[in-house]
Order: C-alpha cells, then sequence, then structure tokens
C-alpha cells in the first residue's frame, strides 16, 4: 500500500496582506535608505570638511528606499538585510572586534559585512 500526500497549500494573500507587505517593506527600505544617504554624507566630511549636501544623501536615500520597498518588497528586505550586515561590520571595527562572517551566510551578505569594515577603516584613517 502506497501512501500518496497531496499539497494543496496554494499562498493565496489577501489584498490587504500584500499591501501591508509592501508598506512594511517600504517602511524599513526607506529607514535603510536614510541610513545609507548618512554614511554617503559622511565620505566628504572626511575629505578635508568638504560640504556636501547632508540633507540630499538622507532624503534621496530615503525617498529611493521607500520606492523600492513600494515595487520590489523582497527585494528592499534583502536590501535592508544587506544594510544591517554593513553597520554591524562598521560597528564592529568602531569597537575594535572585528566579526569573521558566517560561513553559513550567502557571499553577498559575507560582502556587505567586510564592506562595512572597510568603509569604518578608511573612515578611521582619514579622519
Amino acid at each position: 500500500m502506497t501512501l500518496r500526500t497531496t499539497s494543496r497549500s496554494r499562498s493565496s494573500s489577501s489584498p490587504a496582506d500584500d499591501a501591508a507587505h509592501r508598506w512594511g517593506a517600504a517602511a524599513l527600505a526607506m529607514l535603510a535608505g536614510m541610513a545609507v544617504g548618512l554614511a554617503l554624507a559622511w565620505l566628504p566630511l572626511a575629505f578635508d570638511g568638504i560640504e556636501a549636501g547632508m540633507p540630499t544623501f538622507i532624503f534621496g536615500g530615503a525617498i529611493a528606499g521607500a520606492v523600492t520597498g513600494l515595487l520590489f518588497p523582497s527585494a528592499a528586505m534583502a536590501g535592508v538585510e544587506g544594510v544591517l550586515h554593513f553597520f554591524i561590520g562598521a560597528g564592529s571595527m568602531v569597537a575594535e572586534a572585528p566579526l569573521t562572517p558566517s560561513r553559513h551566510s550567502p557571499g553577498w551578505l559575507k560582502a556587505c559585512l567586510v564592506f562595512g569594515m572597510l568603509f569604518a577603516l578608511v573612515l578611521w584613517i582619514l579622519v
């Protein structure tokens, strides 16, 4: 006797669930975009205090994150994860306790972590 199972688990989400997912991704991506904009605005300041439009970088990052979150929520959530890894890497260098990337992480997350470490190191050298 053979036991057969049929899987009929369709992910049927309501339009309200889809909208909530998109708006949540937009909010998180907006915050991540603001953080990236702030990090990019620090770079010109590190080069002898060159004045750059800091609000432009921050506002531009926020708008880019929010639009990406609304249009492509899955990609935006991956971007938020990458930004978090970037700042964790930068924070570990500031705290003088460098982290080693997990061997279970995807390669692009390892790259975000290492890039954050290098970003903090370059800022430390310049400032």
